[in-house]
C-alpha cells in the first residue's frame, strides 16, 4: 500500500518512507536467517556423524541433482562405481524389475476364456444391486466426460499425449473413447501396448547415499488412453471400497480420509496415556520398495475373497496386473522390454488403491495405517510391558510380511519412547535391534518425547526463515532492477 501511495504521490517524504520500510524488512529477514544459521551450526557439536552431514548439506544449500549418481557395486570382492548410463540402467533393472518371488503363481495372473466365462454369472447376478452396478454397469457418458483434462501431458510408449486427445474434436473423441472403453470393459482384456510402461527414475528425497539402487524410485509412464481408462475404473473401485466400509484404520487414497487423521489418531493415543501418568512406545515401520514388492496373485485372491470384487471390475483389475512389460529410461538411454511380474506400478491410478487393499490384513495391532506407513503403539505404566507388547506386534508384522514376500527395512524402522524418560526400548527384527530415536518425522510432523511439538515448531520456523531469505533475495533483485 505504501508503495502504491508513493507511486501516486511521489513526494520526497513518501519515497523516503517506502525506502526505509524496504530496508527494515530486508534487515529483519537477514537477521532471522543469521539466527537460524547460528542455531543450526551449534547443533554440529551435539549430533552424530550421520546427522552432522545432514545439517552441513542443509546449511550449504546442497540439493540432489535430477540425474542419477554413479551406482556402487561389489565386483569380485572389490567396491567399484558404475558411471556408464547403460551399466547404471542394468543395475536399476535388476533391482526394480527383474526381482522375482517364488510364491508368485503366474496362472492366477493369466486371464483366459475359462476365467471370463466363469465370471459372466457374476455380472448377471450382481447387476441389480448398487454394488453390482458399480462393478458391472457399462461406462457412462458422464464418466468419459470426466476423464478429459486428467493427468500430466507426458506421453507414454505410444507417443500420444493428453493434449492431443483434449484438443481434438471433443464430440468425436468422446464417442470413440466411450466405444473403446466399453469394448475393453466388457471383454476384460487389453491390448499388449496398453500394458507397456516406461519407468523413469527419480531420487528419493532426504537420502544420505545416492550411490545405491534403493535410493531411487521408478515412476511408470503409461499410455495416455490407458490412464483415462484407469481413472474411470479407479473411481469405481474407490466407490466400491466406500460402500463396503473399507478398513477404518487405513487413511490413504480414499475420500474423507487424510494424513491429518492418521497423525491425530497416533497422537491422541499417545497423549491420553501421558496425561494419565503412563508411558507410550511406538514402532514406525518402513518397507523396502513397498509398492514394487506386492505379490499380484495374493492381491487378486484378497480382492475377490476379502472384498467381494467380481464381474467386470475384477476382470479389469486382473488384466491390469497381468502380462505387464516395463523398461527403464535414463535420459536418452532406454532399456529393452522385460516382463514385470510383481508390484502395483507406482505412478498408475489403480496402483495406490490396490496397495492399500493388499495391506488391509496386516495384524490388528498395527494401526493407524497410511498406505505403507505403518505404526504400532503401546501404552502402559511399566516400560518393560511396552517393550514386550511392541516386540510381539513387530514379530506379527514380520511374519505377515514374509508370508506376502515383502521386506521390512530394519535400518529405516525406528522405535520411540514417549513420556520424558531417557530409557530405550530393545525391539528386534531377526536379531537386528532397531534404532531408538528422540524425535521422528511422521507424515510430515515431527514428534517429540513429550508431544509438545517444540521440535516441529523449530522445524517449521526454520522453513519459514529459509523462505524469508529467498524473499529477501528477490527484494534485492527487484530493487536493483528498479535502479536500471
Amino acid at each position: 500500500m505504501l508503495r502504491r501511495k508513493s507511486r501516486l504521490r511521489r513526494s520526497p517524504y513518501n519515497v523516503q518512507l517506502y525506502l526505509k520500510a524496504q530496508k527494515d524488512t530486508v534487515e529483519m529477514i537477514q537477521k532471522a536467517e543469521q539466527e537460524w544459521w547460528i542455531s543450526e551450526s551449534e547443533k554440529l557439536s551435539r549430533v552424530n556423524e550421520k546427522e552432522k552431514w545432514k545439517i552441513i548439506n542443509k546449511l550449504t544449500n546442497q540439493t540432489t541433482a535430477a540425474g542419477i549418481q554413479p551406482i556402487r557395486k561389489v565386483i569380485n570382492g572389490e567396491m567399484v562405481y558404475l558411471f556408464d548410463n547403460k551399466e547404471i540402467r542394468s543395475e536399476l533393472e535388476e533391482y526394480h524389475i527383474k526381482k522375482h518371488n517364488d510364491s508368485v503363481d503366474n496362472d492366477l495372473l493369466v486371464q483366459d476364456d475359462f476365467c471370463i466365462s466363469s465370471n459372466e454369472a457374476d455380472v448377471k447376478g450382481d447387476s441389480g444391486s448398487h454394488i453390482g452396478r458399480i462393478m458391472n454397469a457399462d461406462i457412462s457418458d458422464y464418466e468419459v466426460k470426466c476423464s478429459f483434462s486428467k493427468g500430466s501431458d507426458t506421453s507414454g510408449p505410444d507417443g500420444i499425449s493428453s493434449s492431443m486427445v483434449d484438443n481434438s474434436d471433443r464430440y468425436l473423441m468422446h464417442c470413440c473413447l466411450k466405444m473403446l472403453f466399453n469394448k475393453a470393459w466388457c471383454s476384460g482384456k487389453f491390448v499388449k501396448e496398453g500394458k507397456e510402461e516406461n519407468r523413469v527414475v527419480i531420487p528419493k528425497p532426504g537420502k544420505d547415499d545416492y550411490h545405491e539402487c534403493s535410493a531411487y524410485r521408478t515412476i511408470s509412464i503409461t499410455s495416455c488412453l490407458r490412464k483415462r481408462f484407469e481413472y474411470i475404473s479407479s473411481m469405481r473401485l474407490a466407490s466400491a471400497l466406500r460402500y463396503i466400509d473399507f478398513d477404518a484404520d487405513q487413511f490413504a487414497y480414499l475420500q474423507s480420509r487424510s494424513a491429518t487423521q492418521a497423525i491425530l489418531t497416533t497422537v491422541e493415543t499417545i497423549k491420553k496415556g501421558l496425561l494419565t501418568g503412563h508411558y507410550a512406545g511406538a514402532v514406525f515401520f518402513d518397507f523396502t520398495d513397498a509398492f514394487g514388492s506386492v505379490n499380484r496373485s495374493s492381491l487378486l485372491n484378497k480382492i475377490r475373497r476379502d472384498f467381494g470384487i467380481s464381474g467386470r471390475l475384477y476382470w479389469h483389475i486382473s488384466s491390469f496386473l497381468s502380462n505387464r512389460m516395463a523398461r527403464i529410461k535414463i535420459q536418452h538411454d532406454i532399456g529393452e522390454w522385460m516382463e514385470s511380474v510383481i508390484g502395483t506400478s507406482a505412478g498408475t491410478r489403480l496402483g495406490p488403491l490396490l496397495f492399500i487393499m493388499h495391506v488391509h490384513d496386516v495384524p490388528k495391532c498395527i494401526r493407524p495405517k497410511f498406505a505403507g506407513d505403518l505404526v504400532a503403539v503401546s501404552v502402559a505404566r511399566d516400560i518393560d510391558v511396552i517393550q514386550s507388547s511392541l516386540q510381539e506386534d513387530t514379530e506379527q508384522l514380520v511374519c505377515w510380511a514374509k508370508h506376502e514376500g515383502m521386506t521390512i527395512n530394519s535400518a529405516k524402522t525406528k522405535v520411540m519412547l514417549f513420556g520424558g524418560k531417557n530409557d530405550t526400548l530393545q525391539i528386534k527384527i531377526d536379531n537386528t535391534e532397531l534404532e531408538n530415536v528422540r524425535s521422528f518425522k511422521y507424515l510430515g510432523v515431527v514428534l517429540d518425547p513429550m508431544l509438545d511439538f517444540s521440535i516441529q515448531a523449530d522445524y517449521a520456523a526454520g522453513k519459514a526463515k529459509r523462505a524469508s531469505f529467498k524473499i529477501s533475495t528477490m527484494i534485492k533483485m527487484i530493487k536493483c532492477a528498479e535502479w536500471y
